[in-house]
């Protein structure tokens, strides 16, 4: 700060301190002109896309500038869809969720989910140099498949930590080749953290679950779960009365002393943690007045494996929503463009997420439970479903027009959130692995990026809205 500055501020704290006031002096004249991460002297954009675009307000004030923003679905809605959508586990030809499951399954059941085959070699470069037989045997000893009796008494947790669910006990990065950094064909899903689980299965070597969340499973280390005392319990913290939303990318926990074993956990958008309400007893939590904070309870692991409740706070300025947040259109692209530049994560990796995974990020802010993967997003349980597969480029574009912003738009193996139209464009945001241009150039983005659906394309040479094969609205 220059002299001249220093100077007028002290003379404004002294002149309000004996009643006089000057005018405020601006952020810009104390700190100088700050550029927006959508400034593009800084930030590399997009074909088509322009600083403005990347702000939600510029496609919420153009979708609401002759309609009222009001909520899409009430709360009971959300939990019909919700009834449905969670039904995702198959066997026998019937489907269930784990919340239909009893305190023993059959071993078969069990078997079809931790008995999978593993990889040929030559398709697996673990750190980059080619993989063996005898790796793959190791991985698959380590499954324990022969332990697994007829009869098993499963068990109900509480994930803790955000991490990743794996194919196999094991956590290296296995890639397609040698120079592959992104996609660990072991990984299966994103493990989120304060979700309700159980677990089927133990590792050989003893150090790893086989979990179920709902309609999807894999491996992961035990420190990372905390086992509920019975299933009424468990049942209790998978609907908790009070919470709050992790409304911004992520919420990390402050340092703590008193409670090191939670001091700096990160919880990422979507993350719903119970919330406890404060009393004239409760005026303290690990020695710091609750003032201007929330009060939560987090779970713990002990020494034991069981779950232990912990108290942190958070401040009320943090980024999150106390309930779920109401579900409109707007609020949709609101959160959506919060992940913008955020790195994309196949399954999860690298503490970001892929284009299914932000969907679903997404979508739990408004308690709307989402299947994992793209093809099950698409055959979801939703207010409306329109196949454009035999719709030409024109009849597209005239029914994006009219489609609703925040809309889920997929084409085979790709997810997107739609924002609007410009200058006669469809634009979507979504988290992307790779792009095409025009001239069929691979660009590698690995990011969430906002496209052009028209100018955006796919290795087969057609555009992104030319691939597209469903809409989906819930």
């Amino acid at each position: 700060m220059n002299r001249k500055l220093v100077s007028r501020t002290l003379a404004a704290v002294t002149a309000a301190a004996i009643g006089f006031s000057f005018a405020a002096v601006s952020a810009e004249e104390l700190y100088g002109a700050t550029p927006k991460a959508s400034d593009r002297a800084y930030v590399m954009m997009s074909e088509g896309v322009s600083a403005p675009m990347t702000e939600s307000e510029y496609w919420t004030e153009a979708y609401y500038a002759d309609r009222e923003e009001s909520p899409a679905l009430t709360a009971a809605q959300i939990e019909k869809l919700n009834r449905k959508n969670r039904q995702t586990i198959s066997y026998n030809g019937k489907t269930f969720s784990i919340f239909n499951l009893k305190s023993t399954v059959s071993g078969k059941l069990v078997k079809s989910f931790v008995d999978v085959d593993t990889p040929s070699p030559e398709n697996g470069f673990k750190n980059g140099k080619p993989t063996t037989q005898e790796y793959w045997d190791e991985l698959k000893a380590n499954c324990n498949v022969e332990g697994i009796k007829s009869k098993v008494d499963i068990q109900f947790g509480i994930s803790l930590k955000r991490d990743e669910l794996y194919t196999f006990p094991c956590e290296d990065f296995i890639g397609e080749d040698e120079e592959d950094r992104f996609y660990n064909v072991i990984t299966m899903s994103e493990f989120m953290p304060l979700l309700p689980l159980v677990v089927l299965h133990e590792s050989a070597d003893g150090e790893w679950y086989y979990v179920l969340f709902e309609g999807f499973g894999g491996w992961v280390r035990k420190e990372n779960v905390a086992i509920c005392k019975s299933k009424e319990d468990w049942l209790k913290r998978a609907d908790p009365e009070n919470f709050l939303v992790v409304t911004g990318r992520e919420l990390r926990i402050q340092d703590d002393v008193n409670n090191p074993q939670l001091s700096t956990e990160v919880f990422p958008m979507g993350t719903r943690i119970p919330l406890l309400k404060t009393s004239s007893k409760r005026r303290f939590v690990n020695d710091r007045e609750v003032t201007n904070c929330y009060v939560v309870k987090l779970p713990y692991r002990k020494h034991d494996g069981t779950v232990e409740d912990h108290y942190s706070l958070v401040s009320i300025k943090e980024d999150v929503h106390r309930g779920y947040v109401p579900y409109t259109y707007g609020n949709v692209v609101r959160l959506g463009m919060k992940l913008l530049g955020d790195r994309y994560g196949w399954g999860g990796a690298q503490h970001s997420n892929d284009c299914s995974g932000i969907i679903r990020e997404i979508y739990n802010c408004f308690g709307i439970k989402l299947p994992r993967v793209t093809w099950q997003i698409a055959a979801a349980s939703s207010s409306s479903t329109t196949d454009l597969t035999e719709m030409t480029h024109e009849e597209r574009l005239d029914f994006f027009r009219e489609m609703p912003i925040g809309s889920i738009i997929f084409f085979k193996g790709h997810v997107m959130l739609y924002l609007g139209m410009k200058d006669g464009d469809p634009y979507c945001i979504s988290a992307v692995g790779t792009y095409c241009d025009k001239e069929g150039t691979m660009y590698d983005t690995n990011s969430v990026i906002i496209s052009n659906m028209n100018t955006t394309y796919r290795a087969n040479g057609d555009s992104w809205l030319d691939n597209v094969q469903s809409v989906i609205i819930m």
